[in-house]
């Protein structure tokens, strides 16, 4: 039976209420939508912005001219307390969470899954939280509440413990992501001067090699790039083609959100300069920080940082 125009007719989904003739918008409400969900990303909406990826209308959209990230947190939580407890306690926050088992799949919320890496204690349970993208105050607000539902739950760290970051990288191009490598080994010892022993040469975040460096001034593309090392480095190019990312791993554990926001910002800061092109001289943490654009607060909480591990050492 041939189908009528009515059967043929389905809601517009830019949310008007109105009936197309069977495709997805009335004339011109797609652009409407669009025009709506930019506003709102730029505005550090999350959820438009996923929005506007699933349709594929855009692939990044940067909050008031930040960079976009995403931190992913490795803690131990007592398993009276379990995954239950710590999905309540962000909810408590204000923040939609999830328990995903195993899996790299990016979600426009908050998610906690499992790590074979992590070494808990007995009683204890190692998990991940991961963020969604975030850009922006509005990211900064969501992991200041993200670190105070960790704290509620007395979410712990050790050894086995990491923080990793991804940073937005489709807005660079080969020679800035060359740079962004090429900085960050250069700085290697001034980084190293604020981050614990533990993580001056780990398996998980191991520092490039000379070699390595050098070969990648002979790729054309960073998704050559991105198959000189494995995503074990300080630097991780390898998230780039799937997530168009690129991710340091070198920080050392936390749930502080002073700890893993001026992490975040001194990425930020970063990537910011190897965009630049601006090449980073070696020197100390301090020579390192007068070559980034970076406030003042962020540049004296590294130098405390600093010299509280140059007394440990």
């Amino acid at each position: 039976m041939p189908r009528t125009r009515y059967q043929r007719s389905r809601q517009c989904e830019c949310g008007c209420g109105g009936w197309t003739r069977g495709g997805k918008f009335l004339p011109g409400h797609d652009a409407k939508l669009k025009s709506i969900l930019l506003q709102r990303a730029r505005a550090g909406d999350t959820t438009a912005q996923a929005e506007l990826e699933r349709r594929g209308w855009v692939r990044t959209v940067a909050a008031n001219g930040a960079r976009r990230f995403g931190v992913e947190i490795e803690f131990m939580v007592s398993q009276n307390i379990g995954v239950a407890g710590v999905v309540e306690a962000l909810a408590a926050q204000g923040l939609t969470c999830s328990f995903a088992g195993y899996t790299h799949e990016v979600r426009s919320t908050w998610k906690l899954v499992t790590d074979g890496s992590l070494r808990a204690a007995r009683g204890d349970m190692g998990l991940e939280l991961v963020s969604p993208p975030m850009a922006g105050a509005d990211g900064f607000e969501q992991l200041r509440k993200a670190c105070a539902a960790l704290a509620t739950v007395n979410a712990k760290i050790n050894r086995s413990c990491g923080l990793h970051v991804h940073h937005e990288a489709r807005d660079m191009n080969v020679a800035a992501v060359r740079a962004m490598v090429a900085n960050y080994t250069e700085a290697q010892m001034a980084i190293n001067s604020i981050l614990p022993a533990s993580r001056h040469n780990s398996s998980y975040a191991a520092p490039w090699a000379g070699f390595q460096v050098e070969e990648l001034n002979h790729c054309t593309t960073i998704q050559a790039m991105a198959r000189v090392a494995t995503r074990y480095k300080t630097v991780n190019l390898c998230s780039y083609p799937k997530y168009g990312t690129v991710e340091l791993r070198q920080h050392s554990g936390s749930v502080e959100y002073a700890k893993i926001s001026a992490w975040v910002r001194f990425g930020q800061a970063m990537m910011d300069a190897a965009k630049a092109q601006t090449r980073i001289n070696a020197g100390t943490i301090a020579d390192v920080l007068a070559q980034i654009t970076i406030a003042a607060e962020d540049r004296a909480y590294w130098l405390r940082r600093a010299a509280r591990f140059a007394v440990a050492a």
